[in-house]
């Protein structure tokens, strides 16, 4: 109903902090109602639920676009919440654990402020950029210091001073950003170079989130057979190796050829994410389950923001420099996407190849 953009983004602004909240809350809950011995099955349960919906939404979204414009990408949300507001008073509320703490509203804040300066940084010219992201790191500074003073912080951050929690966090991070990618600039490749109709763009695009689903459903029997680190080494590596084969992509690319690396790529993040969580979650105290639901939620925004900031600084880049050298307005595209997507995966595959120098951290059980 938002009569101008302005009303728009602030919607959408307090939709990502009902999301994030949810995210955050859903885990715990899902993991409290089962014995610990079913932790990765329940989080493998989750993730697959939830990729599932991912799959079922880019192509859901293409029909109501196509049929009744962007509005309803929207308004078709509000009774799906309501439901799902309904049936919540049928979840069991998790018992408070008798060692929890108050709410640390000033690292909220100060979790906010660098943040913001910090994706503004990446997103903004570099005049304004620099001094952003003085303060970003001036906020960071300053949410670590509080953080390690106060008594219930929202994270404690000698956390990553061990190696291998720093390393899937970063990891984390980085998968994000990769498969993100695709996210970013595929919906354009479809319809601009591939000559494809909205809906069938956000069939192909659902290929993704559908290998998730199937990742997510495989990783408690690997995860239990090879352990968190290798299975998450394996799966990360298989994202940067897709992502990498999707920068070659050009108008001749067989469209089943394409979805079929998506489903791939979207199994490692759904392998990843899974293993990831298990780890994060087995790392901390159980009273602690919150914070290490919303890591794994902060972990994959980072990757998110930092991707859409950054590779579409580069795509435009890329893009003008072809058009200024005379190619035409595919061929410029194509150019920006295949730098772009390229430097993505190479990014995340540098990083677990820099990685191996301390093999260790991902073969630990």
């Amino acid at each position: 109903m938002a009569p101008t953009y302005a009303w728009f983004l602030a919607a959408r602004v307090l939709q990502g902090v009902g999301i994030a909240l949810t995210l955050g809350g859903a885990p715990p809950l899902a993991m409290a109602a089962y014995p610990e011995s079913r932790r990765t099955a329940v989080l493998a349960r989750y993730s697959a639920v939830l990729a599932l919906v991912l799959a079922l939404s880019p192509a859901a979204g293409g029909m109501l676009i196509e049929a009744f414009g962007w509005r309803a990408v929207y308004a078709v949300r509000v009774p799906i919440a309501l439901a799902a507001l309904a049936l919540l008073a049928r979840v069991p509320e998790a018992q408070r654990h008798p060692h929890a703490q108050g709410f640390d509203g000033a690292g909220a804040a100060l979790l906010m402020f660098w943040l913001t300066a910090f994706v503004l940084a990446l997103a903004l010219p570099a005049a304004i950029g620099w001094p952003l992201a003085l303060l970003a790191a001036a906020g960071l500074a300053m949410f670590i210091v509080h953080e390690e003073r106060c008594a219930a912080p929202i994270v404690r951050p000698s956390l990553f001073l061990d190696a291998r929690f720093a390393l899937f966090n970063t990891a984390c991070v980085g998968v994000h950003f990769v498969g993100f990618s695709m996210f970013l600039l595929g919906p354009y490749f479809f319809v601009r170079v591939a000559g494809l109709s909205t809906l069938a763009a956000g069939v192909l695009l659902s290929f993704g989130p559908a290998g998730a689903a199937l990742g997510s459903a495989l990783a408690e029997r690997l995860v239990r057979r090879f352990g968190t680190g290798r299975v998450a080494f394996a799966s990360a590596s298989l994202v940067a190796v897709t992502v990498g084969a999707a920068a070659a992509w050009n108008a001749q690319s067989a469209v089943i050829g394409i979805g079929l690396l998506l489903f791939a790529q979207g199994a490692g993040i759904g392998l990843f994410q899974v293993a990831y969580t298990d780890y994060v979650v087995a790392a901390l105290p159980i009273a602690e389950r919150g914070v290490a639901a919303s890591l794994a939620n902060l972990a994959r925004t980072l990757g998110i923001l930092a991707a859409s900031s950054l590779l579409s600084a580069l795509f435009r880049t890329m893009e003008a420099d072809a058009v200024a050298a005379g190619a035409d307005a595919q061929g410029a595209f194509l150019a920006g996407y295949r730098v772009s997507v390229a430097c993505a995966a190479a990014a995340l595959g540098l990083f677990l190849a820099a990685s191996l120098t301390r093999p260790r951290l991902w073969t630990a059980r």
